[in-house]
């Protein structure tokens, strides 16, 4: 889009904006929901690690940590599971 457009569009907005929504909502709801829909990202990509912040050392420190509390409540920790003794 050229810019001259997205200025007028701006503009346009200024004056209009609020009540041109609200009429298409009450008046063509579809279109409305069409419009909304569109600005929706259609991939969404919300990746939450716990561990990124921390360093190598830290979570050698938190393994550990972990492995020693899982020996006192009597579980062991095999290769990739955690079992109780037998």
């Amino acid at each position: 889009m050229s810019e001259r457009f997205l200025e007028a569009l701006k503009k346009d907005f200024e004056q209009h904006g609020v009540a041109v929504i609200q009429k298409v909502r009450e008046e063509k709801p579809d279109q409305y929901l069409k419009v909304v829909a569109s600005l929706v990202p259609k991939d969404i990509n919300v990746a939450v690690d716990p561990f990124e912040d921390m360093s190598d050392e830290e979570l050698v420190a938190s393994i550990k940590m972990l492995r020693e509390a899982l020996r006192e409540q009597g579980l062991v920790l095999d290769d990739e599971e955690t079992s109780r003794p037998n």
